[in-house]
């Protein structure tokens, strides 16, 4: 969800165009019990003082799963007496889970809040299917607003290819993220004899998975990296050949449409939005989550057949100048902020 925001945003005051914006933060990036609570009624007064003053046009609010449904309704019903216009933009990629699992007033409570809200905008089309038929939400209010990242204007050449296919994954190093059907997958007889190495970065429990790997007899081609900086994850990206992530649960990740901007091939799985994003075959390959065979096989074919990886790269490359450039999305947003002003221009 940050890294949405910070895209976007990014764009806007780099390129001097958008509207002005602040950005309010209501949890703290210190994620404390004692301090969060002061960052959510600073941003609350922030709301109730800036809209009895007439300087907010709209309130733009990004919403996701668990405490961010109570911080972020609470500015939405803060709005809402000062007739603030809202654009509440689902971001949680168990989202749907969540929802199901809350107690029945507090589902309602919930599917108010999104039917208070003057648009919704979600990830796509499942998002959309699911506010209407399970929150009751009417799906004229509803935009589907696919993610976008920041790419290279044009690809470095001669940097791919080799010996050696290298792979990438980038996210938390977690059992959700399916990092063990990928150990699993490489360590398989279909893959493991093929020439590959493997870096997984990203914060987590690194220290099971490498212990897994090890007794898989792959230790030596894995290697669990850690956090490191956009600057070196944008190099690993104009280096290596495939991009691969079998999370289990995912809106639209931001890591699978970086990856595509840089022109890998991208080996993925079909939940949240991920199908409307990777063409199977074309743009990428989605195999089941958590099936270990079918992911094998993908790797085989891509690690092992480098013609159908350059198809799928020149592919990935493609689709991200045609549908997931940063400056197409700013201007699609802006655009669900006037229908969102218009009503309020009306009256």
């Amino acid at each position: 969800m940050g890294r949405v925001v910070s895209s976007f945003t990014r764009h806007w005051q780099e390129t001097g165009s958008g509207p002005e914006f602040r950005i309010v933060d209501p949890y703290g990036s210190e994620a404390s019990a004692l301090r969060s609570p002061l960052y959510l009624a600073r941003a609350l007064a922030l709301i109730v003082r800036s809209g009895l003053r007439r300087h907010i046009d709209l309130l733009h609010v990004h919403v996701s799963t668990r405490g961010s449904v109570l911080r972020k309704g609470l500015a939405v019903l803060t709005a809402r007496p000062l007739r603030i216009p809202v654009v509440l933009h689902l971001h949680g990629a168990d989202f749907d889970h969540f929802y199901r699992r809350l107690p029945r007033p507090v589902r309602r409570m919930t599917a108010s809040l999104f039917r208070t809200a003057d648009r919704v905008v979600v990830l796509g089309e499942y998002w959309r299917r699911f506010l209407v038929e399970e929150l009751g939400l009417d799906e004229t209010r509803i935009d589907v607003l696919l993610n976008a990242v920041r790419g290279p204007d044009a690809l470095a050449r001669g940097q791919r290819g080799g010996r050696t296919c290298r792979l990438l994954f980038m996210g938390r190093i977690e059992r959700e993220k399916g990092i063990p059907e990928l150990l699993a997958a490489l360590a398989s007889p279909a893959v493991v004899d093929l020439p590959w190495s493997i870096r997984l970065a990203g914060i987590g429990d690194a220290a099971s998975f490498e212990r897994q790997a090890d007794a898989l007899g792959i230790g030596d081609r894995v290697e669990f990296v850690g956090w490191v900086s956009p600057e070196t994850i944008y190099g690993w990206l104009a280096e290596c050949d495939v991009f691969v992530l079998p999370s289990h649960r995912e809106g639209l990740s931001m890591a699978v449409l970086e990856a595509m901007a840089y022109g890998l091939a991208v080996v993925t799985t079909p939940v949240g939005a991920h199908p409307e994003a990777i063409d199977n075959g074309v743009n990428g390959v989605l195999v089941p989550v958590g099936d270990v065979q079918a992911l094998a096989a993908a790797l085989e074919r891509v690690i092992g057949d480098e013609g159908f990886r350059g198809r799928l790269q020149a592919g990935a490359r493609a689709r991200f100048l045609r549908d997931f450039r940063i400056d197409a999305y700013c201007d699609r947003l802006e655009a669900i902020y006037a229908s969102a002003l218009a009503p309020q221009r009306r009256r």
